[in-house]
């Protein structure tokens, strides 16, 4: 089986169906119990609105989340910046940690 890199995103359509995803650093947990995700699960209905995603599914996972949504690849971008920081502060807040809790790589497939 052949496994194709992705496509830049420079590539990639301005309009479109996108599987975005986030994973936690260190393969950490992004989640450690009910109010985490229903906070994260918050953050992401606030960011549908905000930002005009057409959210068909998502997944959320206690170190990753998966999302596919159809949206402008601008407000795709914007809106995951948004709820990726937004989360992030409020679970280190939450968790007395500090430093970046999604690692660098996390994106669009």
């Amino acid at each position: 089986m052949t496994v194709m890199p992705r496509m830049p995103r420079s590539q990639f359509p301005e309009h479109g169906f996108f599987h975005a995803y986030g994973r936690g650093v260190d393969r950490m947990a992004i989640s450690r119990d009910d109010d985490d995700r229903v906070t994260w699960l918050a953050l992401l209905e606030r960011t549908i609105d905000r930002f005009d995603w057409d959210l068909h599914v998502y997944c959320l996972m206690p170190n990753h989340f998966h999302v596919v949504v159809e949206t402008d690849l601008c407000d795709l971008s914007k809106g995951l910046h948004r709820l990726n920081g937004v989360y992030a502060q409020r679970f280190n807040r939450r968790h007395g940690r500090v430093g970046h809790l999604f690692r660098s790589g996390s994106g669009c497939a």
